[in-house]
């Protein structure tokens, strides 16, 4: 059977033009034919793979133009929201599989893109099923240090208001690796970047949940490498018992850093 691709393909997003697709015998990888397909979730779940395996070929190739890949990437916001919200792990593994490959090949004009899948994709970092959370989490792991947006951190500070410790520890892991990927430097929103972040990591150190305590400290330890002065005043504002418990963490760290390189001396003197 001929496969269409997307350069003959002469129904571009024309939906009055395409034909039945619900089956894997019918279905043809052509733009329209997998926009039809995602936007039905009666159609066999195997189809949606295949459509979904062929947006990652055209995404990651070049038989495709930019202004192709773009118009169709809009038109996939929606769809892919609608597949995460599904049942199907093995779905859900692949849209989160493809959408990093979307932003590469887009770059930051994607990002409005990616702020409207964020929400649906931080609700799957903290469900018991593993694989959809682990794909979930590898793929915001993925976004943002492929696009660095100051709308992205705002997102990730804005749902720090979550009742959800396993999802409070993710966002704060997120934003110590958008910290050392990136930085959160601004020059129209730096002050009121670093307003929210301290007031963020200032909430986590006394979280009611031990993990999001835990990443705070990590966190705030990569934070005042990159940024001493700020991490210095964050510091002080924080009560007296924090800034104890984050003084002895350090000293324990420093301690277990010269034991380690101490050790490795003491083998290379051998």
């Amino acid at each position: 059977k001929i496969m269409t691709t997307p350069e003959n393909d002469n129904n571009f997003i024309e939906e009055n033009k395409v034909t039945e697709t619900k089956n894997e015998v019918n279905f043809q990888p052509t733009f329209s034919n997998v926009v039809t397909v995602l936007r039905d979730l009666n159609s066999d779940w195997n189809v949606r793979m295949k459509a979904l395996e062929a947006i990652q070929t055209w995404f990651s190739g070049n038989s495709c133009t930019y202004e192709q890949l773009s118009h169709l990437a809009t038109q996939l916001s929606k769809l892919f929201t609608v597949q995460l919200a599904e049942q199907r792990s093995a779905v859900i593994r692949a849209v989160c599989n493809t959408i990093p490959i979307i932003a590469k090949a887009i770059g930051l004009p994607y990002c409005r893109i990616i702020l409207e899948l964020l929400p649906s994709l931080l609700k799957l970092v903290i469900v018991t099923v593993k694989v959809v959370a682990e794909s979930a989490h590898n793929c915001i792991v993925n976004l943002i240090t492929t696009i660095k947006s100051c709308s992205l951190i705002s997102l990730l500070l804005d749902n720090f208001s979550s009742k959800h410790g396993g999802l409070r520890a993710k966002l704060i892991h997120y934003l110590m690796i958008i910290i050392e990927k990136w930085g959160i430097e601004d020059q129209t929103s730096e002050k009121i970047q670093f307003k929210a972040f301290s007031k963020c990591l200032s909430s986590a150190f006394s979280d009611s949940s031990p993990d999001v305590r835990n990443v705070a400290k990590e966190c705030y330890n990569v934070f005042k490498n990159s940024y001493a002065d700020q991490a210095q005043l964050l510091f002080d504002m924080l009560d007296s018992n924090i800034q104890k418990r984050l003084t002895k963490q350090n000293e324990l760290n420093s301690t277990s850093n010269l034991t380690k390189s101490n050790s490795r001396s003491r083998l290379q003197l051998m």
